[in-house]
């Protein structure tokens, strides 16, 4: 019996032999907590930097950004304050050019002399704003300013548009009062000289050495009396061209005309007089087409310039009373 039995007792002492070896093995192969730690701290080595440099990397685009916006918003509140400001010291401004202009339209249409109207001229200086390039006022007033869209679109365009009108109108006032002054005296020294020539015309008819008939006589007798009438006004008149026009000049043509028709006369010194007569009318025409076109000019400039300024204030008074910068900016 007991010698059966030690094969089995040995064969279990084998069998428990290699058992306790595997599990030793199996042993040695679990990681000890010490490792483990090691591992995660050189994992958290790497990601904790790499993760704080992210974060700084985007804190500073971040800083950056709102640093930026916030010069943005402050450029886009001075140029809104900048223009709207603007736009209301012009009032007076705008005032007093428009009624300088109305001033000098009822002046000139009113004259009965041919000399150029004094005009006060004074700038309005708009020039200085409404150069200002568009995208930046686009920025300011619509871009990065709230409110509904399509008011400010409109809004902005009668206030760019009128800016850029009150801009050049200073200009384009100041050259066509230069071109009426320059005009009118020329006017007048084409006058000067035409009547010159014409009172020497009357001179040297009333001298002629020729032998005349009664309805030469008749002729003279008629527009001497015409003379005579106007020399009596023209002493308290006398630079009343219209006056002249209508008494002296076209009653003369009248006259000279009706002769050359009865007669069929061509004297040198009648065919003269005629000639400077209607040399002056033609003077007079020139003035009166001119001083017609001038007046309502000046008149337009007036009223206009007052609308356009009128609708500019408004468009300007919108944007500083509903709306206003918003709080991010591009």
């Amino acid at each position: 019996m007991l010698t059966l039995l030690i094969p089995i007792i040995d064969n279990l002492s084998s069998l428990n032999y290699l058992s306790l070896n595997t599990y030793k093995m199996e042993c040695t192969n679990i990681p000890t907590t010490t490792e483990t730690v090691s591992e995660v701290n050189d994992w958290l080595k790497l990601i904790i930097p790499a993760t704080i440099a992210i974060m700084v990397f985007f804190l500073g685009v971040l800083i950056t950004w709102l640093k930026s916006n916030m010069e943005r918003r402050k450029d886009t509140r001075h140029l809104r304050t900048t223009i709207i400001t603007w736009v209301t010291y012009m009032d007076n401004g705008v005032k007093t050019l428009a009624l300088s202009c109305g001033n000098l339209a009822k002046r000139v249409a009113e004259t009965h002399e041919i000399h150029p109207e004094q005009f006060k001229f004074n700038f309005l200086h708009a020039n200085k704003v409404s150069g200002i390039e568009v995208t930046k006022t686009i920025k300011a007033f619509v871009t990065n300013s709230d409110g509904d869209e399509g008011s400010k679109n409109q809004n902005y365009y009668k206030l760019v548009s009128g800016l850029d009108y009150l801009g050049k109108v200073e200009d384009e006032i100041k050259s066509k009062y230069d071109e009426h002054y320059s005009y009118t005296l020329k006017l007048l020294d084409n006058w000067n000289e035409s009547f010159v020539a014409f009172d020497n015309s009357q001179r040297d008819l009333a001298t002629a050495k020729v032998e005349k008939d009664d309805v030469r006589l008749s002729m003279e007798k008629d527009l001497n009396s015409i003379i005579v009438k106007w020399l009596a006004a023209n002493k308290k008149d006398g630079q009343n061209i219209i006056y002249t026009h209508d008494e002296l000049l076209s009653p003369f043509e009248n006259i000279i005309t009706d002769y050359f028709q009865r007669t069929g006369s061509r004297e040198d010194e009648v065919s003269k007089l005629i000639s400077t007569v209607q040399d002056l009318i033609i003077v007079y025409k020139q003035w009166k087409a001119s001083k017609e076109a001038y007046s309502t000019i000046f008149s337009e400039y007036a009223q206009k310039l007052q609308k356009v300024y009128d609708d500019t204030l408004v468009a300007a008074q919108y944007f500083e009373n509903s709306t206003s910068v918003k709080l991010l900016c591009n």
